[in-house]
């Protein structure tokens, strides 16, 4: 232990020298260095919520967007998004949105191997995967039925596993580097205050272990994954799940 220097007065000790950057800064304007251009992104669960509005980042990132979702006015929402971003729909050949449900592994992976071939003949190759569909159920642990609990984890895990694998698949095979990013939760690492909600908990705490497993197997194909732990989002779903459960948002500020 060196010698204590009082407080105030400089210090005798030498200091040692900074690490050697192993390669230079990477220097630029902020739209180039995040930029989407030439790439396409398909968002599971982008019909509404933290989906749409990734979306949105996305385009005003200049790529292109594949909506993957359940519901019918998807659609409509998407013309919004790229009219916010500054994108008219025209003018992304691949915007499009595909109705699945992502519990049908079958469907699934017919849908995103259609992608990819139409992904790569704008030049927009499919480069990256948003995985943000899921749902949520509120009830106590003693209550819970073990139907609900299926289906949670159906949506939860399977769905994100068996979307994450296919699009893996096409990566591979293009021999590009993708990205893979799969929405978990703060829910995932702790318990809610004002919340009874075990499979949901238990659900993405699931997805922070899959990540951590897919990421080792898939990196030597130069396929980067990382999970997304939201905290609570005011959205249209979270407000009526408020009301339905007599808690408001000041609970969790």
């Amino acid at each position: 232990m060196g010698p204590i220097t009082p407080v105030n007065e400089p210090s005798t000790t030498p200091r040692r020298p900074s690490p050697a950057r192993e390669s230079p800064p990477i220097i630029g304007r902020t739209n180039d260095l995040f930029s989407l251009g030439n790439c396409t992104v398909v968002i599971t669960g982008g019909g509404r919520g933290l989906g749409i509005v990734l979306a949105g980042a996305v385009i005003e990132a200049g790529g292109d967007v594949v909506y993957l979702d359940l519901l019918p006015h998807a659609q409509r929402r998407r013309v919004g998004v790229c009219a916010k971003a500054g994108r008219p729909l025209q003018d992304a050949s691949t915007h499009r949105t595909c109705r699945v449900d992502i519990t049908d592994a079958a469907s699934t992976e017919h849908i995103l191997e259609q992608i990819a071939p139409d992904a790569l003949s704008p030049n927009m190759t499919l480069r990256g995967l948003v995985i943000c569909a899921g749902i949520q159920h509120w009830a106590p642990a003693l209550d819970y039925s073990v139907e609900l609990w299926r289906k949670m984890l159906d949506v939860n895990v399977i769905g994100t596993f068996t979307s994450a694998k296919h699009c893996a698949r096409i990566f591979k095979e293009q021999n590009f580097p993708a990205s893979i990013v799969l929405i978990a939760s703060m829910s995932g690492h702790i318990a809610n205050r004002g919340l009874t909600c075990t499979a949901y908990n238990s659900s993405k705490a699931s997805v922070h272990r899959m990540c951590r497993s897919v990421a080792r197997e898939w990196g030597q194909y130069d396929i980067r994954i990382n999970t997304l732990s939201a905290g609570y989002i005011r959205t249209a779903r979270t407000f009526c799940f408020c009301l339905i459960i007599g808690n408001d948002f000041h609970t969790w500020r």
